[in-house]
């Protein structure tokens, strides 16, 4: 068993898709979001240190039909390395989002097994337990992660920019005052550029772009929230 972060990101809606968009465009914006997630992983740190001890770092990212798996092995305290997973995952999160692939994730921390053709371990189980419950397009912290985050921010440390605390809804019930990703602060900006939209802008443009059922808007509109929520614009929406 080797020890670190696991992130799982489920791609919503994707069963029904076809019946909603041409084959060639979703299959051409998955490939561009995996894509982005390995350039996201290549420009990360290799190597790092806790305290006096340093140690390199090994990811991984998998992808099984509509879920993508992200590991991060370290050899010591992997909470500390939950903002680096973080700020790999939050650029590709919102490029996901506008071009159409709706992840809902969740993060974990502890071990796992990892070989080219099995991802097992507590920390899989856990993460694989958490991320279908909230009702949105988000990534939130499994409880392991979540106190992991909480003790780092006891330790005085800085994880705001990329975590907040927010009541997430959930399936069942809201859960209060938890971490959640803040990916509404990494807009790529090169798509901002080439649809002249503000950052709000390229989120109602892609939502608009398709059918929503109407099991599924509550998640759209509890999307649009989180982000008036982060960027600071909650107070001025209704």
């Amino acid at each position: 068993m080797q020890e670190g972060v696991v992130v799982f990101l489920d791609a919503l809606g994707v069963k029904g898709i076809w019946a909603r968009a041409e084959p060639e465009s979703v299959i051409s914006s998955w490939e561009n979001v995996l894509k982005r997630l390995q350039e996201s992983i290549k420009k990360s740190p290799k190597s790092g240190s806790i305290g006096d001890k340093p140690e390199s770092l090994d990811y991984n990212i998998s992808a099984f039909s509509d879920t993508v798996i992200i590991t991060l092995k370290c050899k010591d305290d992997p909470a500390a390395h939950v903002p680096l997973v973080a700020k790999i995952v939050s650029e590709p999160f919102f490029y996901a989002l506008v071009k159409g692939i709706y992840f809902r994730g969740v993060i974990a921390i502890g071990k796992f097994y990892l070989s080219d053709t099995l991802v097992i371990g507590p920390a899989i189980d856990e993460a694989a337990e958490w991320y279908t419950q909230p009702e949105w397009m988000g990534v939130s912290t499994a409880p392991s992660a979540s106190f992991g985050l909480s003790r780092l921010e006891d330790q005085k440390a800085d994880i705001s920019k990329w975590f907040v605390k927010y009541d997430i809804p959930a399936k069942a019930g809201t859960q209060k005052n938890e971490w959640a990703l803040a990916w509404p602060r990494e807009a790529p900006k090169e798509l901002i550029s080439q649809k002249n939209l503000t950052t709000r802008g390229l989120i109602l443009d892609a939502f608009a772009n398709r059918p929503i059922s109407v099991s599924a808007a509550q998640k759209y509109k509890n999307t649009l929230a989180f982000f008036d929520f982060v960027s600071g614009q909650a107070d001025n929406r209704t």
